[in-house]
């Protein structure tokens, strides 16, 4: 039988203290905590009188659903080693520099690990934890490893599966390297391309290029862990698609995607020198999805305003 989609389908959660219903097909978690008992055993019967469903609030219901929050982003500081021409927070410079407070990391963790009860005898299901910046993620390298140490130390507490994901600039010791590529799933390293390029726009606090360092990691990283590349593509790389992906394919081994994105105007950036327009970009990526389309991964929408 086909399903009729045009009824609204609903189900009820319970998180600690708080009631949430959930309706599938509009996208819409309501908190009923404030109800009664009574309003809400009223509410199910006209709901199932409505689906003539006698299983709306069957769990496997809830957790098929998008509604259980099974990953984090986590964004440890806006701090960073590198003073990118683009970075649009001057690499954190434009505000003070701090990191967020471990223990605030740790309930946020908790919190993940604890919904993962839920729905942990549904088969596949894994916690996924991406550690991103606003700066660079392993800069407070104890405060990095603590973190993934403590995730890992859930994992093995709980028997809980996890996915873990970084995004580096990869300014790191060897040493570093080599722990993060045994221990994340999927590593991406951020390069803009040749010498000439990166080095003009990822430079160090004394504006030395750091080309050199970053691909070192990429092929330690690329050892153990799928890699990735995202690279930001500006004025400088009008008309080198090929050349970009050259040098990656010859530089790092084992290379998953590369990830482009296009240069935009940021309030800090060096927009006159590194901004391209739409035209420019939508060439850049034809060519190079013509060139390597098994390797090509792209966002082209703009979202300068989220």
């Amino acid at each position: 039988m086909k399903r009729d989609d045009s009824k609204v389908r609903y189900s009820c959660l319970n998180i600690d203290k708080i009631k949430l219903m959930l309706i599938y097909n509009k996208g819409i978690a309501l908190d009923i905590s404030d109800l009664t008992d009574r309003d809400i055993d009223a509410m199910k019967k006209e709901l199932k009188k409505i689906n003539n469903d006698d299983n709306i609030f069957d769990r496997e219901k809830i957790f098929t659903s998008r509604y259980y929050g099974n990953s984090l982003c986590i964004v440890p500081s806006n701090v960073c080693q590198l003073q990118c021409k683009y970075c649009y927070s001057s690499s954190g410079e434009i505000n003070s520099n701090r990191y967020i407070e471990i223990n605030a990391i740790k309930k946020c963790i908790d919190t993940v690990f604890e919904n993962a009860k839920l729905y942990k005898k549904l088969s596949g299901t894994k916690l996924n934890f991406l550690f991103h910046g606003g700066g660079e993620p392993t800069e407070n390298w104890p405060l990095f490893k603590n973190v993934v140490e403590y995730i890992m130390q859930k994992t093995t507490n709980t028997g809980t599966k996890v996915f873990l994901k970084i995004v580096t600039n990869g300014i790191m010791s060897e040493k570093k390297a080599q722990w993060i590529s045994e221990v994340f799933n999927e590593i991406v390293v951020s390069i803009d391309g040749p010498h000439y390029i990166n080095d003009k726009i990822r430079v160090f606090k004394n504006q030395s290029g750091s080309t050199n360092v970053s691909i070192a990691s990429a092929n330690i990283f690329a050892s153990n862990a799928k890699l990735g590349i995202h690279s930001v593509v500006t004025s400088l790389s009008v008309g080198k698609a090929k050349e970009i992906i050259d040098f990656f394919r010859n530089s790092i081994s084992n290379i998953n995607f590369i990830n482009f994105q296009r240069c935009r105007n940021t309030q800090d950036g060096r927009n006159e020198i590194l901004s391209l327009d739409v035209t420019e970009y939508m060439d850049f990526i034809n060519t190079a999805l013509q060139y390597a389309p098994d390797l090509i991964r792209t966002s082209v929408a703009d979202i300068t305003l989220k």
